[in-house]
């Protein structure tokens, strides 16, 4: 019965990976701010991603109950983000999953932010960390900025939130379940953001008009003025949105 239902899982994994790499870089083109979640299996994050985005996401405290990467629009100061939610990382993942698993990451490798979930009344939250961190690793996602939410807090010894969040910065507590630190993360999350975002000076000619009102959607333009044949902006923008509009950068 193990075996068969490795196959299983070996299958839907493999049938996922693909729709998802499809779909993931349609929103790459698109440009939006996209934040991924990752954390070990039950740590929460399908219930923190109905917190951030009053959306209903499947919660079971089941291995893999979230198979499928789950995407939902977060209203967010000046512009919507896109949140992913991923499957749970787990230890001693059986072999015959390993590749297939990890090319379920695609929302992963190609987010702006994770938002890292660790579940904080679990008896070695510590473990936990390091055994998503040694997935992100894997996949080349460890450079990507990341937020640490301790969840269940209201479930979690007062002294193990204290210790993992000095030990790992920007972080912060909350419970998804109870809805009690949402909102400060939300302005966290702002603020790695905009921390990591790229300012650039960009000339866009009169005939690219559509360009400057793609920025105003993509970014936060800080200034803007007119010249005899440009429109020149300054804009805030995510480093990988940035790169898009290197031609017209000064």
């Amino acid at each position: 019965r193990i075996a068969g239902r490795i196959t299983k899982l070996e299958k839907e994994l493999t049938h996922i990976s693909r729709v998802r790499a499809t779909q993931a870089k349609s929103r790459e083109r698109s440009g939006q701010f996209r934040m991924a979640l990752v954390g070990y299996t039950n740590a929460g994050k399908s219930t923190l991603l109905n917190a951030l985005t009053d959306a209903d996401a499947l919660t079971e405290d089941q291995l893999f109950s979230t198979l499928d990467a789950t995407v939902r629009r977060m209203e967010m100061p000046g512009r919507d983000w896109l949140v992913s939610d991923t499957v749970g990382f787990v230890r001693s993942l059986p072999h015959e999953l390993v590749e297939a698993f990890r090319s379920t990451l695609y929302e992963v490798s190609g987010a702006d932010l994770l938002l890292h979930v660790v579940d904080g009344s679990d008896p070695e939250p510590e473990r936990q960390v390091a055994a998503v961190r040694e997935v992100l690793s894997q996949i080349d996602a460890h450079e990507i900025p990341q937020v640490l939410a301790v969840n269940k807090s209201d479930r979690a010894d007062p002294n193990t939130i204290r210790r993992l969040l000095a030990s790992h910065r920007p972080s912060i507590a909350l419970s998804a379940t109870e809805g009690t630190g949402i909102d400060k993360l939300k302005s966290l999350l702002v603020e790695v953001a905009r921390s990591h975002a790229r300012v650039v000076e960009l000339r866009i000619p009169y005939d690219h008009s559509r360009i400057v009102s793609e920025l105003h959607e993509l970014g936060e333009v800080i200034e803007q003025s007119h010249e005899e044949r440009f429109t020149r902006l300054r804009v805030r923008l995510s480093p990988a949105v940035a790169d898009r509009f290197t031609d017209y950068q000064l």
